[in-house]
């Protein structure tokens, strides 16, 4: 009986399964940075398409004039709202109890 009672009390103790909330948004965090690393790149070929004739029409050049400061500004920009968007909503939805949101209708 002894056994038994011990056995128990260990199941007892043992952790909630399933992930935490840290370990959630680490994962979405994560799951994230595919979205953004695709619209980068893209981005960053259909800009060069428009931006290469444009420079060789008006300054002979095929770069612009302007340093590589605003290409990071804006594709920083894109990854902080990517990725804001990606945790916000993920931080929302762990804030109702997941019985909750299962049976809303």
């Amino acid at each position: 009986m002894s056994i038994l009672m011990t056995f128990s009390s260990l199941l007892d103790t043992r952790p909630a399964a399933g992930p935490g909330a840290g370990e959630t948004l680490l994962l979405v965090g994560t799951e994230g940075t595919v979205p953004v690393a695709i619209g980068v790149l893209l981005g960053s070929l259909a800009s060069a398409v428009t931006v290469i004739p444009y420079g060789v029409a008006r300054t002979g050049g095929s770069l612009p004039d302007r340093t590589i400061g605003f290409y990071l500004a804006i594709a920083g920009i894109a990854v902080v709202l990517t990725l804001g968007s990606h945790l916000g909503a993920a931080a929302k939805a762990m804030r109702t109890p997941a019985i909750q949101a299962g049976t809303r209708g």
